[in-house]
Protein backbone atom coordinates (compact mmCIF):
# COMPACT_ATOMS: atom_id res chain seq x y z
CA UNK A 1 0.00 0.00 0.00
CA UNK A 2 1.21 3.10 -1.00
CA UNK A 3 0.91 5.33 2.04
CA UNK A 4 1.15 9.65 1.68
CA UNK A 5 0.99 12.07 4.49
CA UNK A 6 -0.24 15.78 3.40
CA UNK A 7 1.95 17.82 5.53
CA UNK A 8 3.97 21.31 5.61
CA UNK A 9 6.93 21.13 4.91
CA UNK A 10 7.75 23.53 8.06
CA UNK A 11 5.46 21.30 10.48
CA UNK A 12 7.88 19.73 12.88
CA UNK A 13 5.74 18.81 15.34
CA UNK A 14 2.87 17.39 13.42
CA UNK A 15 5.55 15.59 11.05
CA UNK A 16 7.34 14.39 14.46
CA UNK A 17 3.77 12.77 15.10
CA UNK A 18 3.34 11.16 12.06
CA UNK A 19 6.57 9.34 12.55
CA UNK A 20 6.12 8.45 15.92
CA UNK A 21 2.23 7.26 14.69
CA UNK A 22 3.16 5.17 11.63
CA UNK A 23 6.25 3.73 13.31
CA UNK A 24 4.50 1.75 16.41
CA UNK A 25 2.50 0.66 13.60
CA UNK A 26 6.25 -0.28 11.31
CA UNK A 27 3.92 1.10 8.53
CA UNK A 28 5.61 2.73 5.36
CA UNK A 29 4.84 6.24 4.56
CA UNK A 30 5.54 9.15 2.67
CA UNK A 31 5.58 12.79 3.34
CA UNK A 32 3.27 14.95 0.22
CA UNK A 33 4.15 18.82 0.83
CA UNK A 34 1.42 20.27 1.36
CA UNK A 35 0.27 23.52 -0.05
CA UNK A 36 0.04 27.14 1.09
CA UNK A 37 -1.16 30.32 -0.42
CA UNK A 38 1.16 30.95 -2.96
CA UNK A 39 1.86 31.60 -6.94
CA UNK A 40 2.01 27.99 -6.93
CA UNK A 41 -0.89 27.43 -5.54
CA UNK A 42 -2.74 29.74 -7.84
CA UNK A 43 -0.55 28.17 -10.84
CA UNK A 44 -1.97 24.61 -9.78
CA UNK A 45 -5.45 26.19 -9.15
CA UNK A 46 -5.60 27.51 -12.85
CA UNK A 47 -3.65 24.43 -14.28
CA UNK A 48 -6.49 21.98 -12.34
CA UNK A 49 -9.81 23.57 -11.12
CA UNK A 50 -9.87 27.01 -12.54
CA UNK A 51 -13.21 27.23 -10.41
CA UNK A 52 -11.76 27.26 -7.21
CA UNK A 53 -10.20 30.36 -7.70
CA UNK A 54 -13.08 32.30 -8.34
CA UNK A 55 -14.78 30.89 -5.34
CA UNK A 56 -14.45 33.47 -3.08
CA UNK A 57 -16.67 31.45 0.14
CA UNK A 58 -13.57 29.27 0.60
CA UNK A 59 -10.71 31.07 2.22
CA UNK A 60 -6.86 30.47 0.49
CA UNK A 61 -6.08 27.82 3.29
CA UNK A 62 -8.92 26.11 2.16
CA UNK A 63 -8.17 26.12 -1.11
CA UNK A 64 -4.64 25.16 0.04
CA UNK A 65 -5.80 22.25 1.65
CA UNK A 66 -8.52 21.54 -1.69
CA UNK A 67 -5.34 21.67 -4.10
CA UNK A 68 -3.08 19.47 -1.66
CA UNK A 69 -5.16 16.35 -2.53
CA UNK A 70 -6.04 17.10 -5.90
CA UNK A 71 -2.09 17.33 -6.91
CA UNK A 72 -1.05 14.59 -4.75
CA UNK A 73 -4.07 12.85 -7.07
CA UNK A 74 -2.30 13.90 -10.30
CA UNK A 75 0.74 12.65 -9.03
CA UNK A 76 -0.80 8.99 -8.42
CA UNK A 77 -2.46 8.94 -11.88
CA UNK A 78 0.55 10.23 -13.10
CA UNK A 79 2.50 7.24 -11.39
CA UNK A 80 -0.04 4.38 -13.01
CA UNK A 81 -0.43 3.05 -9.69
CA UNK A 82 -3.91 1.78 -8.77
CA UNK A 83 -5.15 3.41 -5.63
CA UNK A 84 -3.32 4.95 -2.81
CA UNK A 85 -4.17 5.99 1.30
CA UNK A 86 -4.35 9.57 1.92
CA UNK A 87 -3.76 11.16 5.50
CA UNK A 88 -3.59 14.27 7.42
CA UNK A 89 -0.49 15.06 9.45
CA UNK A 90 -2.90 15.71 12.84
CA UNK A 91 -4.21 11.85 11.92
CA UNK A 92 -4.67 9.41 14.80
CA UNK A 93 -4.32 5.19 13.98
CA UNK A 94 -6.54 2.85 15.57
CA UNK A 95 -5.89 -0.74 16.55
CA UNK A 96 -4.37 -2.89 13.69
CA UNK A 97 -3.85 -0.41 11.58
CA UNK A 98 -0.30 -1.83 9.96
CA UNK A 99 -2.87 -4.98 8.63
CA UNK A 100 -4.44 -2.32 6.19
CA UNK A 101 -1.91 -0.29 5.47
CA UNK A 102 0.95 -2.45 5.08
CA UNK A 103 -0.31 -4.89 2.39
CA UNK A 104 -2.86 -4.29 0.07
CA UNK A 105 -4.17 -7.87 -0.46
CA UNK A 106 -7.23 -7.49 1.42
CA UNK A 107 -8.04 -4.60 -0.78
CA UNK A 108 -7.47 -6.28 -4.39
CA UNK A 109 -9.63 -9.25 -2.94
CA UNK A 110 -12.47 -7.20 -2.13
CA UNK A 111 -12.69 -4.29 -4.32
CA UNK A 112 -12.24 -4.10 -8.42
CA UNK A 113 -9.24 -1.80 -8.34
CA UNK A 114 -10.45 -0.29 -11.72
CA UNK A 115 -13.11 0.73 -10.55
CA UNK A 116 -13.93 3.88 -8.90
CA UNK A 117 -14.13 3.73 -5.35
CA UNK A 118 -13.38 5.07 -1.95
CA UNK A 119 -13.05 3.04 1.10
CA UNK A 120 -13.28 6.05 4.21
CA UNK A 121 -11.00 4.93 6.85
CA UNK A 122 -11.89 8.40 9.67
CA UNK A 123 -15.02 8.69 11.68
CA UNK A 124 -15.58 12.31 12.79
CA UNK A 125 -17.70 10.96 15.74
CA UNK A 126 -20.81 12.41 13.83
CA UNK A 127 -24.42 10.09 13.51
CA UNK A 128 -24.10 9.11 9.61
CA UNK A 129 -26.29 6.88 7.68
CA UNK A 130 -24.32 3.90 6.22
CA UNK A 131 -26.32 0.69 4.70
CA UNK A 132 -24.78 -3.10 4.87
CA UNK A 133 -22.97 -4.05 1.98
CA UNK A 134 -21.88 -7.63 0.65
CA UNK A 135 -18.05 -6.58 0.88
CA UNK A 136 -16.54 -9.30 3.68
CA UNK A 137 -15.61 -8.15 6.84
CA UNK A 138 -11.77 -7.98 7.57
CA UNK A 139 -10.10 -8.26 10.81
CA UNK A 140 -13.06 -7.11 12.85
CA UNK A 141 -14.15 -4.17 10.63
CA UNK A 142 -16.70 -4.22 7.84
CA UNK A 143 -17.24 -2.07 5.32
CA UNK A 144 -20.39 -0.85 4.96
CA UNK A 145 -21.91 1.56 2.27
CA UNK A 146 -21.83 5.51 3.27
CA UNK A 147 -25.32 7.33 2.72
CA UNK A 148 -24.87 10.61 3.94
CA UNK A 149 -22.55 13.58 4.86
CA UNK A 150 -19.25 12.69 6.87
CA UNK A 151 -16.87 15.29 6.72
CA UNK A 152 -13.20 15.13 6.94
CA UNK A 153 -10.25 14.07 5.01
CA UNK A 154 -7.86 12.65 7.43
CA UNK A 155 -7.66 9.09 6.22
CA UNK A 156 -9.04 7.38 3.04
CA UNK A 157 -8.26 4.91 0.18
CA UNK A 158 -8.96 6.34 -3.28
CA UNK A 159 -8.84 4.47 -6.77
CA UNK A 160 -7.13 5.75 -9.77
CA UNK A 161 -10.70 5.79 -11.52
CA UNK A 162 -12.03 7.84 -8.37
CA UNK A 163 -9.35 10.31 -8.84
CA UNK A 164 -9.62 10.69 -12.18
CA UNK A 165 -13.49 11.05 -11.99
CA UNK A 166 -12.99 13.83 -9.29
CA UNK A 167 -10.02 15.52 -11.67
CA UNK A 168 -12.24 15.31 -14.67
CA UNK A 169 -15.35 16.88 -12.72
CA UNK A 170 -13.34 19.50 -10.43
CA UNK A 171 -11.60 21.03 -13.99
CA UNK A 172 -15.20 21.95 -15.67
CA UNK A 173 -17.35 22.93 -11.90
CA UNK A 174 -18.17 26.41 -12.02
CA UNK A 175 -16.78 28.09 -8.80
CA UNK A 176 -20.63 28.25 -7.41
CA UNK A 177 -20.31 24.57 -7.31
CA UNK A 178 -16.88 24.20 -5.32
CA UNK A 179 -16.98 23.79 -1.54
CA UNK A 180 -14.44 22.24 0.40
CA UNK A 181 -12.70 19.19 -0.47
CA UNK A 182 -14.31 17.44 2.18
CA UNK A 183 -17.43 18.59 1.45
CA UNK A 184 -17.33 17.13 -2.70
CA UNK A 185 -15.87 13.78 -1.60
CA UNK A 186 -18.13 12.91 1.06
CA UNK A 187 -21.51 14.58 0.59
CA UNK A 188 -24.07 14.11 -2.43
CA UNK A 189 -23.08 17.87 -3.37
CA UNK A 190 -22.90 17.03 -7.19
CA UNK A 191 -23.57 14.06 -9.05
CA UNK A 192 -21.40 10.87 -7.70
CA UNK A 193 -23.49 8.32 -9.05
CA UNK A 194 -21.16 4.92 -9.78
CA UNK A 195 -18.56 6.34 -6.94
CA UNK A 196 -19.14 4.70 -3.77
CA UNK A 197 -17.84 5.55 -0.13
CA UNK A 198 -17.62 2.15 1.78
CA UNK A 199 -16.81 3.51 5.33
CA UNK A 200 -14.74 1.14 7.82
CA UNK A 201 -16.47 0.09 11.01
CA UNK A 202 -14.93 0.65 13.27
CA UNK A 203 -13.18 3.46 12.29
CA UNK A 204 -8.99 2.73 11.56
CA UNK A 205 -8.34 6.55 12.05
CA UNK A 206 -9.42 9.67 13.15
CA UNK A 207 -7.96 13.36 13.36
CA UNK A 208 -6.34 14.00 16.72
CA UNK A 209 -8.88 17.46 17.14
CA UNK A 210 -12.02 15.57 17.22
CA UNK A 211 -11.19 12.55 18.95
CA UNK A 212 -10.57 15.09 21.98
CA UNK A 213 -13.62 16.69 21.72
CA UNK A 214 -14.94 13.36 21.76
CA UNK A 215 -12.92 12.49 24.86
CA UNK A 216 -13.84 16.31 26.26
CA UNK A 217 -9.84 16.98 26.28
CA UNK A 218 -7.60 19.67 25.10
CA UNK A 219 -6.61 19.11 21.50
CA UNK A 220 -2.46 18.77 21.58
CA UNK A 221 -1.85 19.74 18.04
CA UNK A 222 -5.20 21.98 17.00
CA UNK A 223 -6.02 22.49 13.96
CA UNK A 224 -5.06 25.43 11.59
CA UNK A 225 -8.06 24.68 9.01
CA UNK A 226 -10.50 24.51 11.33
CA UNK A 227 -10.30 28.49 13.01
CA UNK A 228 -9.91 29.10 9.40
CA UNK A 229 -13.36 27.94 8.74
CA UNK A 230 -14.95 29.33 11.97
CA UNK A 231 -13.96 32.34 10.53
CA UNK A 232 -15.48 31.88 7.47
CA UNK A 233 -18.56 30.53 8.38
CA UNK A 234 -18.74 33.82 10.56
CA UNK A 235 -18.03 35.90 7.60
CA UNK A 236 -20.59 33.77 5.51
CA UNK A 237 -23.89 34.29 7.93
CA UNK A 238 -24.50 37.35 5.64
CA UNK A 239 -27.90 37.03 4.43
CA UNK A 240 -27.04 38.47 1.01
CA UNK A 241 -24.35 35.87 0.65
CA UNK A 242 -26.82 32.83 1.68
CA UNK A 243 -28.80 34.61 -1.20
CA UNK A 244 -26.77 34.91 -3.73
CA UNK A 245 -25.65 31.02 -2.92
CA UNK A 246 -29.08 29.96 -2.96
CA UNK A 247 -29.77 31.55 -6.71
CA UNK A 248 -26.69 30.32 -7.84
CA UNK A 249 -27.54 26.47 -7.47
CA UNK A 250 -30.95 27.29 -8.02
CA UNK A 251 -29.88 28.48 -11.32
CA UNK A 252 -28.13 25.06 -12.60
CA UNK A 253 -31.03 23.27 -11.14
CA UNK A 254 -29.33 22.26 -7.74
CA UNK A 255 -32.50 22.44 -5.68
CA UNK A 256 -34.71 19.65 -6.85
CA UNK A 257 -31.45 17.47 -6.37
CA UNK A 258 -30.79 18.35 -3.01
CA UNK A 259 -34.37 17.38 -2.31
CA UNK A 260 -34.16 14.44 -3.96
CA UNK A 261 -31.35 13.25 -1.60
CA UNK A 262 -32.98 14.62 1.55
CA UNK A 263 -35.76 12.35 0.47
CA UNK A 264 -33.74 9.55 -0.14
CA UNK A 265 -31.94 9.80 3.21
CA UNK A 266 -34.76 9.88 5.03
CA UNK A 267 -36.17 6.35 3.45
CA UNK A 268 -33.27 5.22 4.31
CA UNK A 269 -32.90 6.58 7.56
CA UNK A 270 -36.37 4.81 8.94
CA UNK A 271 -34.61 1.31 7.63
CA UNK A 272 -31.19 1.83 8.83
CA UNK A 273 -31.25 4.74 11.38
CA UNK A 274 -27.90 6.51 12.03
CA UNK A 275 -25.23 6.24 14.13
CA UNK A 276 -22.14 7.10 15.39
CA UNK A 277 -19.03 5.41 13.21
CA UNK A 278 -16.45 4.51 16.65
CA UNK A 279 -12.79 4.45 16.58
CA UNK A 280 -10.80 1.52 17.54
Amino acid sequence: MRNYVISLASAKERRAHIADTFGRHDIPFQFFDALMPSEELSRVMEELVPGLAKQHLLSEVEKACFMSHVVLWKQALDEGVPYVAVFEDDVLLGEGAEKFLVEDTWLEERFDKDSAFIVRLETMFAKVIVRPDKVLNYENRSFPLLESEHWGTAGYIISREAMRFFLERFAVLPAEWIKAVDWMMFTYFFDKEGMPVYQVSPALCTQELHYAKFLSQNSMLGSDLEKDREQGRRHRRSLKVMFDLKRALGKFGREKKKRMERQRQAELEKVYGRRVISFK
